[in-house]
C-alpha cells in the first residue's frame, strides 16, 4: 500500500471518498470490490480521529430490542459479520453480563425472553465465519453465579443475570487498516495527509475537489464522477452553504472512555447502572439509568461512556482532568468496590459525534444521535453524497447503502474485475504455516505479529530478516525489531512517530507510551530519509 500522489493528480476516478475514518475505509473497500475505480484521502493519518476513540465493542444489536427496532439489529448483525470475515485475527467474542432484578422489564424472565429473541433474530450470525468467531447463544444465570462474578452488589432486588456475547475489536486502528489493504488490493488509491480544501461546484455539479498535500504543501485537483464526504464531526465545516442542509446539521457531543490497568470481572464485560437519572426517548422500555460497561481486554478494563455537549471545533478535542474525574466519580458511585482514582487511569479516549437534540435540561440525557444518514444531494448538487456517521459498529452497513445509492444513480463501475478476500479455509492454512515456518521465533512474538497483521505477518518477518540491521531489537519489552518499523514505513504509509507507535504497532492503545519511545522512532524515520510533520 503506497502513497501515490501522481495517480491522484493525473487519473480520473469513478468515486472519491473524503475522510479516512472507519466509514471512509469501509466505503472505499465496498466501492473497490464492486468494481468502482476509487480513491480515498484523509487530512491526517487514517483512523487517527473519532475512529480511534471507541469502546471497541462491535455489538450485534441486542440493545435495540428495547426499541423494537429489528432493522437496526439486522444492520448490526450484518456489520459484525463483515468485521469477523475480513479480520478474524482482530476480533474476539466475550460474554457481557447485566444483573437482573425484580419482576419488571429487568427481571430474569423478561431478559430471558429478550435473549431468546436476540438469538432468533440473529439466527444466521454464525454462517460463513471461522469457528473461533462464532457467537454463542445468550443465557440467564442464578444469583449465586452472579455474586461469584460481581460480588457485593447493593441492590437487594437483584436475582441473577443475563449473559449475551458481543464481539470486541482488539485493535480498532488495525481493523480499519484491513479494509484499506483490501481496497488497495482491488485497485483503490489511498493517501493520508491530503486535505480536501474545496468542493469545486459548477452549474450545480461537483466533479473535482481541490486538495492540499500536507507533506509538501502542494495543491492540486482530484477528478471523480462522484464524491462521498465521510468526514465525521467535520461535516458541518466541510460542506458549503450551498450543500449543507438542515438534515445534515447536528449538534455535537464529546464521548469519553477510560482504561484502567486492572481486570475486574475476569472474562466478563459487566454492565453497571449509574445512579444518575437518564431517559432514552426512543426506548419502548425506558431503563431510566445510564449504563456503564466495563470491558476486559487482557490485563486492562475499558470503561465507558460519558457524553457531554461539545460546541468547539472538532480539531480542538481534548480530554480534561474534569472529563476523567467525572466518569470516575459516576462509576465509583455505581459500585462501591471500584474505588478508582485519577492516577489509576492509564489511557483515555475522546471522540466527537453527532448528538441528539436535547429535550430536557438534564445534562445526563445527552446522548449521540442514533441514526447514521446517507444523503444524496441529487439535483441541488449533482454527484455529491454526504454521510453523517454515528457508530463504528455499523460502518459496513453504511458503506453498503452508499453503493446502493451509486447503483440507483447508474454510476459507472469502470474497473469490473475485483480480487476476492482470502477464503476462511485458506486463512487457517496460512496461519498454521506462519507459526510452523517461523518456529525459531518465540511464541510471544509470533502471536503478537499474527494478532496485528494476520495474513500479512510473513511479510513482516521477511522485513525483519532482511539484514543484520533489520534484526536489531528497538523495543525489548515488546520484542519489536527495526525491520517491523521499516515494514510499517514502506507498506503502510506511516509518516510520523505517532503513526508508527499509535496506529501501526498499537503500543499506546491501552496505556500511554513515554516520549522516549516516540523520539526513538523519530530518529529511525530520519534515517529512512523522512521528515516528521510540523
Amino acid at each position: 500500500m503506497k502513497r501515490e500522489i501522481e495517480k491522484l493528480k493525473n487519473e480520473k476516478f469513478d468515486l472519491l471518498v473524503v475522510g479516512g475514518g472507519i466509514h471512509g475505509a469501509l466505503i472505499v473497500w465496498e466501492a473497490a470490490r464492486n468494481g468502482y475505480k476509487s480513491c480515498l484521502i484523509e487530512k491526517n493519518d487514517f483512523g487517527s480521529q473519532t475512529s480511534a476513540n471507541s469502546l471497541k465493542v462491535l455489538h450485534g444489536g441486542f440493545r435495540y430490542i428495547q426499541h423494537a427496532n429489528i432493522k437496526r439489529m439486522r444492520e448490526s448483525i450484518y456489520s459484525r459479520k463483515v468485521f469477523q470475515q475480513i479480520a478474524p485475527h482482530l476480533v474476539k467474542n466475550i460474554p457481557f453480563l447485566f444483573p437482573t432484578a425484580g419482576f419488571n422489564v429487568k427481571s430474569r424472565p423478561a431478559l430471558a425472553v429478550a435473549l431468546f429473541l436476540n438469538d432468533i433474530i440473529s439466527a444466521d450470525r454464525n454462517k460463513n465465519i471461522l469457528a473461533e468467531s462464532k457467537v454463542p447463544c445468550g443465557r440467564t444465570i442464578s444469583k449465586s453465579k452472579l455474586e461469584k462474578i460481581v460480588p457485593d452488589l447493593e441492590n437487594k432486588n437483584i436475582n441473577g443475570g443475563a449473559v449475551w456475547y458481543e464481539t470486541v475489536a482488539l485493535n480498532t486502528e488495525r481493523l480499519l487498516f484491513e479494509f484499506l489493504f483490501e481496497a488497495n488490493k482491488n485497485g483503490a488509491e489511498l493517501a493520508n495527509y491530503v486535505k480536501a480544501e474545496e468542493l469545486v461546484i459548477e452549474e450545480n455539479e461537483v466533479k473535482k475537489v481541490r486538495v492540499k498535500d500536507e507533506l509538501t504543501d502542494e495543491e492540486f485537483y482530484i477528478n471523480a464522477d462522484f464524491i462521498v464526504d465521510s468526514v465525521g464531526p467535520w461535516l458541518n465545516k466541510f460542506l458549503t452553504p450551498k450543500t449543507n442542509y438542515d438534515v445534515l446539521k447536528s449538534p455535537l457531543t464529546k464521548a469519553v472512555n477510560i482504561i484502567i490497568k486492572k481486570n475486574y470481572f475476569k472474562e466478563y464485560a459487566v454492565g453497571i447502572e449509574s445512579t444518575k437519572e437518564f431517559k432514552d426517548k426512543d426506548a419502548i422500555i425506558n431503563k431510566g439509568k445510564r449504563l456503564f460497561f466495563l470491558v476486559p481486554i487482557g490485563d486492562y478494563t475499558m470503561i465507558g461512556t460519558t457524553y457531554k455537549v461539545y460546541e468547539d471545533d472538532p480539531d480542538n478535542c481534548k480530554i480534561s482532568e474534569y472529563d476523567l474525574q467525572e466518569i470516575i466519580n459516576e462509576v465509583n458511585e455505581s459500585y462501591k468496590d471500584f474505588k478508582i482514582k485519577l492516577e489509576d487511569v492509564v489511557q483515555s479516549h475522546a471522540g466527537i459525534l453527532p448528538m441528539q437534540n436535547l429535550e430536557s435540561s438534564n445534562e445526563f440525557d445527552v446522548q449521540p444521535d442514533k441514526h447514521s444518514l446517507v444523503f444524496d444531494h441529487k439535483g441541488n448538487v449533482k454527484n455529491l453524497i454526504s454521510v453523517k456517521s454515528v457508530k463504528y459498529t455499523t460502518a459496513p452497513s453504511i458503506a453498503k447503502k452508499v453503493i446502493e445509492v451509486l447503483k440507483i444513480k447508474n454510476a459507472n463501475a469502470s474497473v469490473g474485475n475485483k480480487n476476492q478476500k482470502i477464503s476462511l479455509e485458506n486463512y487457517s492454512k496460512i496461519k498454521d504455516e506462519f507459526y510452523n515456518t517461523n518456529s525459531n521465533y518465540g511464541s510471544t512474538l509470533l502471536e503478537r505479529l499474527w494478532n496485528t497483521y494476520g495474513v500479512r505477518s510473513s511479510a513482516v518477518i521477511n522485513y525483519i530478516e532482511q539484514n543484520d540491521e533489520s534484526k536489531k531489537l528497538i523495543f525489548d519489552s515488546e520484542e519489536i525489531y527495526l525491520g517491523e518499523v521499516i515494514y510499517n514505513y514502506e507498506n503502510e504509509m506511516a509518516v510520523t512517530s505517532n503513526d508508527i507507535i499509535d496506529r501501526r504497532l498499537g503500543l499506546s492503545a491501552f496505556e500511554k507510551v513515554s516520549n522516549d519511545v516516540y523520539k526513538k522512532v523519530v530518529e529511525i524515520l530520519k534515517k529512512l530519509n523522512h521528515r516528521e510533520l510540523k
